[in-house]
């Protein structure tokens, strides 16, 4: 396990501090609110979702057509350097299943800090986790033919990733971090985690340092076993996403992480995520429209050894047999 000094402790609570006054003062203020992103003035129209010094809101233009705008406040010059970062990834790719950006400014502010604003294209259907929650209250599950028609295409949008030179590796794939476009297409989003997908560890300091930072990046249900305990000597590649994409075609099928429930009698019920949990098999109802080939997909990708683990082309590879043989079915 990384260090958890009292300085990062500090920094935390100063830093939930800070959003949680800035929030407040976003929740009076931001109904009347406006921007401007280069030659565009936009009114915000309301807060959607924050974390840290991050707001995302949802604007309008002058004609009122709607946007999604994330704000992000650097008062250091690492996080400006983490903001310039997460606009290079936007701006390196123009794919159907990758977030586009549609423009962004870089604004000073009054306490020297600076302030990025991010424009992007409004989903309002919202996320495959919104999805999957909306079937579950119906007493629904998403029909397998549907997942994966969406699900080959994330895999799609994270080969991108992994194909560019070098290969990138999104880092933190989840359901919440999904969204979805007119014609059931789905696009991968948040991209400030996005970091080299190879990295060869040499030393147990580098492991250390690996592992805080899949910690701060990688969210803990969706975290590949060799984030939570990094070796001291080998390679970290690509495949760290293929196990989120292994439990993110899970929780497109059961509302969760494999790694934040468990089945009892049929009944889910949820649990605390662990490095322990993500080290065992992944659960499954006794009784669930699956198919084998499907489950079985889901297992592979979450194969703790991530030599054994496959890469994206055969996942893809074996999702669009699964498709081919409901078609010829």
């Amino acid at each position: 396990m990384s260090a958890y000094g009292p300085l990062a402790m500090v920094a935390d609570v100063l830093s939930g501090i800070y959003a949680w006054v800035t929030s407040l003062c976003c929740a009076v203020t931001c109904s009347t609110q406006s921007m401007q992103v280069n030659e565009r003035n936009l009114r915000v129209v309301k807060l959607l979702a924050e974390g840290g010094f991050s707001f995302v809101y949802l604007v309008e233009d002058d004609e009122k057509k709607k946007y999604a705008l994330k704000k992000v406040l650097a008062q250091l010059p690492e996080a400006s350097e983490l903001a310039r970062w997460e606009v290079q990834v936007h701006q390196s790719f123009k794919h159907a299943n990758l977030m586009p950006l549609i423009d962004h400014a870089v604004v000073s502010t009054a306490s020297g800090a600076e302030e990025f604003r991010l424009l992007m294209p409004l989903y309002p259907d919202g996320t495959l986790l919104d999805l999957a929650v909306r079937l579950m209250e119906g007493g629904k599950r998403l029909e397998e033919g549907r997942a994966l028609h969406l699900f080959a295409q994330v895999c799609e949008g994270v080969l991108a990733l992994h194909s560019h030179s070098p290969p990138w590796a999104h880092r933190d794939i989840k359901p919440a971090n999904i969204l979805l476009s007119e014609g059931d297409v789905p696009v991968l989003m948040d991209f400030g985690s996005v970091a080299s997908a190879r990295r060869h560890i040499s030393n147990r300091t580098e492991a250390l340092l690996l592992q805080e930072d899949a910690a701060q990046n990688c969210s803990m249900p969706y975290r590949a076993p060799e984030l939570f305990d990094t070796p001291s000597q080998g390679d970290i590649d690509e495949r760290t996403d293929v196990f989120s994409l292994g439990a993110t075609l899970y929780a497109m099928a059961f509302c969760r992480s494999p790694f934040e429930c468990t089945f009892q009698d049929n009944v889910q019920r949820v649990v605390e995520c662990s490095h322990l949990r993500v080290i065992a098999p992944a659960q499954f109802p006794s009784s669930h429209p699956y198919s084998a080939p499907f489950v079985g997909l889901i297992e592979a990708m979450l194969t703790v050894d991530a030599s054994k683990r496959p890469f994206v082309p055969e996942v893809l590879r074996r999702v669009r047999s699964m498709q081919q043989a409901v078609i010829d079915f």
